[in-house]
């Protein structure tokens, strides 16, 4: 059977329900991103996959499209991201949701079959769907797959980059994993993971992008850093020493590269009000505004150092925190 429709109102028996769009704020992202995907391509691609003739229909297609653009996009496994979308009513509503859902959607292994079906092919679609809806509200963007730990990937990226627009300008190094675990509990892959992306990762993507930066005359790299990085948080040392090297490797980079006219800083945000993996607890009083900082802050922040505006700043690690951390 092809995938279903989401069940209506009346068939749930939910007449006097509120309709998620009448609960959420309809410029978040997640719901602007909702709004400008051609759901129906989708369909159109993946529904014959699913005719499989067996009497049961299939998972709705927007559902497991949506499902998995949230697990890339939080680094999730199946189980967490369908456990979490119970709890998120912009999740619900990206993935097709008409009210807010309390019961799992669906089986998480369920989204390991999905991926099996759809293949390598349907990843693609997915992507290529995700940059009609960029350019749909005006933006330009091009699709690039790599492991960052993987130099000759991130060379191949980069030339991808360089081909579609021409140029290469700025590079934002913004890959993170973490482990959340007590020290002593950690190990060695645990440790290795984060210091891997962030470090290495950083290493790759930096030494592959100077050279294209240098030939149009200089640019701007900003390395996202974290609080984790300079100050002290429970069971976060992978990421704390991923996040403290980082810092020391802008700082090295920004004295050899101003002689080309590029400037490196490290942007480091604090908590932030975005859509989360799993609820965020944390003591507000402990800022001194009172209160997490928003998106557009800190995309506010990058864009000043990459922009003219920023240029003779360079070398430095700038927090976007409401005071939480101050430097000397």
């Amino acid at each position: 059977m092809q995938p279903r429709k989401p069940a209506s109102a009346e068939s749930q028996g939910e007449l006097f329900r509120t309709e998620l769009v009448h609960l959420i704020n309809l410029e978040h992202p997640l719901a602007r991103l909702a709004g400008v995907v051609e759901w129906a391509r989708f369909d159109a691609a993946f529904s014959p996959l699913f005719d499989a003739g067996t009497g049961r229909p299939a998972i709705p297609t927007r559902l497991m499209v949506g499902l998995h653009y949230l697990k890339h996009a939080y680094q999730l496994s199946d189980e967490e991201v369908v456990a979490q979308w119970v709890e998120n009513p912009y999740w619900q509503h990206l993935c097709g949701g008409k009210y807010f859902e309390h019961a799992l959607p669906i089986d998480p292994s369920s989204m390991t079959r999905w991926r099996q079906k759809i293949a390598a092919a349907g990843a693609e679609q997915m992507l290529a769907e995700t940059i009609a809806a960029i350019e749909a509200v005006g933006g330009k963007a091009i699709s690039c797959i790599a492991d960052i730990t993987n130099r000759a990937e991130v060379d191949r990226m980069v030339e991808a980059i360089i081909k579609r627009f021409g140029r290469l300008d700025i590079l934002i190094n913004n890959a993170v994993t973490h482990a959340t675990k007590p020290f002593l509990e950690l190990s060695f892959e645990d440790w290795h993971a984060p210091i891997t992306v962030t470090l290495d990762g950083t290493f790759h993507c930096a030494q592959a992008v100077v050279p294209a930066i240098m030939r149009v005359g200089g640019g701007s790299i900003i390395n996202m850093g974290g609080l984790f990085g300079h100050m002290p948080i429970p069971n976060r040392a992978p990421t704390a020493a991923a996040k403290a090297g980082l810092a020391g490797f802008t700082r090295a980079l920004a004295l050899e590269l101003a002689t080309y006219n590029i400037n490196v800083n490290c942007v480091a945000p604090g908590p932030a009000n975005t859509v989360r993996a799993s609820p965020f607890q944390f003591d507000l009083k402990r800022i001194p505004f009172g209160r997490f900082a928003e998106p557009a802050e800190i995309v506010s922040t990058v864009m000043m150092l990459c922009g003219r505006d920023g240029r003779f700043i360079t070398g430095q690690t700038i927090h976007v925190n409401g005071g939480l951390f101050m430097n000397n």
